[in-house]
């Protein structure tokens, strides 16, 4: 069996010191942890950054962590060869390129470039955090810190504002998304986005929602962990779930069903365990729910599209919507219909052209970009589907599995369904970073299990220059 007794110490350590900034921890240079901190930052509170440079683009702090990662990456002679050369990372690059071509034949250029440069940014933050990663391994447990760090303080500032709102108060806080942040009126401050909806630190709500999701998935293996750190880490899953809920997102509610299944499946000497941590976290929110002012208004019939969501979803099963996949069935029917067969083979209608409402990112991809990039985008689903379940059969047959390996396989998971669901999360900065933690937990566990079944001397590994035991990622964090 794998002994990675020594892991479960870095998830208590987060868990306990949310707050505390490890820029000491040895084992990763400390130009590439700012750049983590500036990106993690940058992704969980998107708000802040400079006016639009020259019309083009903002300075948020995710790219100017991307800047400081770029100087690491030549500053430390970090090679690339390792990961460009994963079959997963050549289709994203080749998913790149064929939506480049057809940025040039667009007829909605200005949403095209936007939409590809978010893309490309995102790609970009995978390729490079993941060879940081495989150079200095203690630097994979410093992201999932600064990502545990910053994503509790967004999930306390969703809460917060949701309680708020069922008391008719309607605050600007710190760190949440305004009018300001979004480019209208400075004096118009609000917290809140359509419908109700709370936005958080995102300018979206099915963006705040899905965020949590993927920060769930950090979470939920920490509660099939040891004792101590188990209720700490019931809590904040709890407060994220209960955002979740706040952001109304339909689609978040449903992925985060998912993972709670596949989790109870994975992790089957706790199974019980699982099981009661699952009903107790529906029958709370749901509580939760029956207090607040959306269902009200549901109830009576004057609000039925509005609110958190557990009302949007009670809604779609107490209507016709639900035959249509609460609407977006139609959307995408509309999608079918308009796309030029002939135009999609090749590079498709053009890049920020699509019919975004059908939400699904498979088949606007089919209608902005053609077939081939398509099958990019689904081969790199399928393959990292694939990674996911040989990693889960790995964690299977260990007594005590890493438990961030686990969380790697409910992320990509997670972000499949997510994207099937909601087109965004193809483009936005924020599922990449999750995917870059999980595309090196999977590198990393295999390595584990292929090494006699003991934990490896990241010394002895050929492609991970560590060049002290200080560099191992678990002392790094536990110092």
């Amino acid at each position: 069996m794998i002994n990675v007794k020594r892991n479960i110490s870095v998830y208590e350590k987060a868990i306990r010191q949310p707050f505390v900034m490890t820029l000491n921890s040895k084992g990763a240079p400390r130009l590439l942890r700012w750049a983590v901190i500036f990106i993690v930052f940058g992704v969980t509170f998107p708000i802040y950054g400079t006016p639009n440079i020259m019309g083009i683009a903002r300075l948020t702090f995710f790219r100017l962590g991307l800047i400081v990662l770029l100087i690491s990456i030549s500053s430390y002679h970090i090679k690339l060869h390792s990961v460009l050369s994963d079959r997963c990372i050549k289709l994203l690059v080749l998913l790149l390129a064929i939506r480049f071509l057809s940025l040039l034949i667009s007829p909605a250029f200005k949403d095209g470039i936007q939409q590809l440069e978010w893309y490309f940014e995102g790609v970009i933050c995978l390729i490079f955090l993941s060879s940081a990663i495989c150079r200095w391994p203690a630097l994979r447990d410093f992201l999932f810190t600064k990502i545990v760090q910053f994503g509790f303080v967004a999930a306390l500032l969703m809460v917060f504002q949701f309680v708020l709102l069922n008391r008719g108060i309607l605050w600007a806080l710190p760190l949440s998304t305004t009018a300001w942040g979004r480019g209208n009126d400075p004096t118009n401050w609000y917290p809140l986005g359509v419908s109700y909806r709370i936005l958080g630190p995102f300018f979206d709500a099915n963006m705040s929602g899905s965020f949590m999701v993927l920060f769930i998935c950090l979470i939920l293996p920490l509660l099939l962990s040891t004792k101590k750190g188990r209720l700490k880490a019931a809590i904040i899953a709890l407060i994220a779930f209960i955002s979740i809920n706040a952001s109304g997102s339909r689609q978040s509610l449903v992925t985060l069903g998912i993972i709670l299944l596949f989790n109870i499946i994975i992790i089957r000497h706790k199974r019980s365990l699982a099981t009661l941590l699952l009903i107790a976290l529906m029958t709370i929110t749901i509580s939760f729910a029956l207090y607040s002012v959306s269902f009200r208004e549901l109830m009576e019939n004057r609000n039925p599209y509005e609110g958190n969501a557990i009302t949007r979803l009670v809604n779609v099963f107490r209507t016709s919507s639900f035959l249509s996949g609460a609407g977006r069935g139609d959307y995408i029917k509309r999608l079918l219909h308009s796309i030029d067969w002939g135009s999609a083979i090749l590079l498709g209608s053009g890049e920020g052209s699509g019919d975004w409402a059908a939400h699904n990112a498979y088949l606007i991809v089919l209608q902005e970009n053609g077939l081939w990039a398509t099958l990019c985008l689904l081969f790199f689903s399928l393959l990292m589907f694939a990674k996911t379940l040989k990693n889960a059969a790995i964690s299977m047959k260990v007594r005590q599995p890493d438990y961030l390996a686990i969380a790697a396989s409910s992320i990509v998971l997670a972000w499949i369904f997510l994207i099937t669901m909601n087109w965004a999360q193809l483009n936005q900065s924020f599922p990449w970073v999750f995917l870059s933690l999980a595309f090196t937990s999977f590198k990393l566990n295999a390595l584990r299990y292929a090494r006699s079944n003991q934990p490896p001397n990241i010394q002895d590994i050929p492609h991970l220059n560590v060049q002290s035991e200080e560099g191992s990622s678990i002392k790094s964090l536990e110092r």
